[in-house]
């Protein structure tokens, strides 16, 4: 097989991407009659092609992410002006002046501030920049881990325990 120059690669690449744009659908053997090339090549570039799109989703998903960052931490200093109690706002005559917040607007900038940092971490967490283990623990006998359990813990307790599975076993009753 001849050697393809680059300008030709990256021309079957643009038709390829093309065409997987408008027929999502499509498969090698139907690119490779479309294109008039055999479907090794097709096969090799099309999942070149995949991997550039993989690549530049994911940048785009870091970029805006970090964005979203920039955007937290930029609002974090003013809503802690809030927080103690410090609000700059500009009366009638244009002149800044602070105020005192109210209870209500302190809540609000908490609620705020945690709301955001949670949605950063969500969105940090399933984007894979960062990854938590989770772990199982293995039981093979629920009985006897349940023996243990009860065994180990003080008689009010474990009366607690009791009572509140009794509980839980005559609701649906």
């Amino acid at each position: 097989m001849p050697e393809l120059k680059k300008s030709t690669i990256k021309k079957l690449k643009t038709e390829i991407r093309e065409l997987m744009v408008t027929i999502p659908t499509i498969t090698v053997s139907q690119l490779s009659k479309q294109l008039g090339r055999s479907y090794n090549l097709i096969s090799y570039l099309r999942s070149e092609v995949e991997e550039e799109n993989a690549r530049a989703v994911e940048g785009r998903v870091e970029m805006e992410i970090a964005m979203f960052e920039l955007l937290v931490k930029g609002l974090a200093p003013h809503l802690w002006n809030i927080i103690v109690g410090k609000k700059k706002v500009i009366d009638k005559e244009g002149t800044e002046i602070e105020v005192n917040t109210t209870p209500w607007e302190k809540i609000s900038a908490i609620r705020t501030i945690v709301e955001n940092f949670d949605k950063l971490f969500g969105r940090k967490f399933d984007a894979g920049i960062f990854s938590k283990k989770l772990g199982e623990v293995e039981v093979k006998n629920k009985a006897e881990l349940l023996k243990v359990i009860l065994d180990n813990l003080d008689e009010s307790s474990r009366k607690q325990f009791v009572e509140a599975a009794e509980r839980f076993f005559d609701r649906g009753d």
